[in-house]
């Protein structure tokens, strides 16, 4: 996730991402495909220069056990600037605590759900 942020690689952060993932965020919840993730971030990204995307915390991951399914809870502290159409810059900060959970299908760890909350710094 960090690298894929870093470096604004939106097919780096879709690459594990199921087909679809169920995504729980702003009192919602949805099924989004990786064409609509691919969409999202394509415009996210768009512009956008990272200083910043750091575990405030160790993330805590678990493993089932029979190792099928596994979670990560996280805790991260974001920085970036952004291009705005008009051509100014703004400046963004916020942190993310979220979880995420994965499941092993066909030998590869796969991004089942996301549940994320966001806190503007």
């Amino acid at each position: 996730g960090r690298t894929a942020h870093m470096t604004t690689d939106v097919h780096l952060l879709i690459a594990h991402q199921a087909e679809p993932q169920l995504v729980v965020s702003g009192g919602r919840i949805a099924y989004v495909t990786r064409a609509e993730t691919r969409e999202r971030f394509t415009q996210v990204f768009a512009g956008a220069v990272y200083q910043q995307w750091d575990f405030l915390e160790p993330p805590i991951i678990r493993l089932a056990d029979d190792a099928n399914i596994a979670w990560v809870i996280s805790r991260v502290r974001v920085r970036r600037t952004k291009t705005q159409p008009d051509g100014s810059v703004a400046r963004e900060a916020f942190t993310y605590a979220g979880l995420d959970t994965y499941e092993m299908r066909d030998g590869i760890w796969l991004k089942t759900v996301n549940v994320s909350t966001f806190e503007e710094d």
